[in-house]
């Protein structure tokens, strides 16, 4: 019993002496001669180098996402809409007699959300009035569409509005809803009138306003902050922030 023990014990080490080297002998062909597990510490890119890693999501965006309103209901200073408008700033609309020039500039930052002095638009309300729903999809992902980039200064431009599905999908709004409140106009655009309509769908990068009015295809001007507005014009801005 003892002989046939050890025999078994031989043979056992036998068989593991084996099994390592054909173990060894198989990582060595695998990693071309480096006798260890190749398991890699950081990720594995697509052809190689130091390329850093990155996520790429593809959402089904389609109409009427991209040219739908993104923030539903009555504008209410209260609340927060989101965009590309930092919604607690006031902003300067710069006008250029080159269009791709035009842009609101961040003035000066409001507690209330509210931009009562002359000529000053409020964020919040921008963010309300000219934020498509594939806006907040571009912010997440991208940042935004930025048509300058500079060291010192980045541009965020609103998606372009084809018109497709017209008024239904993106109505043309009022501030107010209805009736007059010139507090409400003047905390959002600066301007001290009882309402204005204005309309987005089918301008492009662009946004329509009317104080006191209904058309706001008639008589269309670009806006110029020097000029001043009046109820007989309407006037068209660059929504570029």
């Amino acid at each position: 019993m003892n002989t046939e023990s050890a025999q078994l014990a031989r043979l056992a080490t036998a068989i593991k002496k084996t099994s390592r080297t054909f173990i060894l002998t198989t990582l060595l062909v695998v990693t071309g001669g480096v006798a260890h597990a190749q398991v890699a510490q950081t990720p594995l890119f697509l052809g190689g180098g130091d390329v850093p890693g990155n996520l790429t999501l593809v959402p089904s965006v389609e109409w009427p996402t991209i040219v739908s309103v993104s923030s539903l209901g009555d504008y209410i200073p209260f609340n927060t809409y989101l965009g590309y408008f930092d919604p607690n700033k006031c902003y300067t609309y710069i006008y250029d007699s080159n269009e791709s020039d035009r842009h609101f500039f961040p003035s000066r930052l409001t507690n209330d959300r509210n931009c009562d002095n002359s000529r000053e638009w409020s964020g919040n309300f921008m963010n309300w009035a000219a934020t498509q729903t594939i806006d907040p999809f571009r912010s997440v992902l991208t940042g935004g569409l930025r048509v300058k980039d500079t060291p010192t200064e980045t541009w965020l431009e609103k998606a372009r509005h084809t018109g497709q599905g017209g008024a239904g999908i993106y109505p043309n709004r009022r501030l107010p809803a209805s009736g007059d409140n010139d507090s409400l106009v003047e905390g959002a655009m600066g301007f001290d009138e009882d309402w204005v309509r204005m309309r987005i769908q089918g301008l492009g990068n662009q946004m329509r306003f009317r104080i006191d009015g209904d058309d706001v295809d008639e008589n269309v001007i670009p806006y110029n902050p020097a000029l001043g507005v009046n109820d007989n014009q309407a006037y068209e801005l660059s929504v570029r922030v």
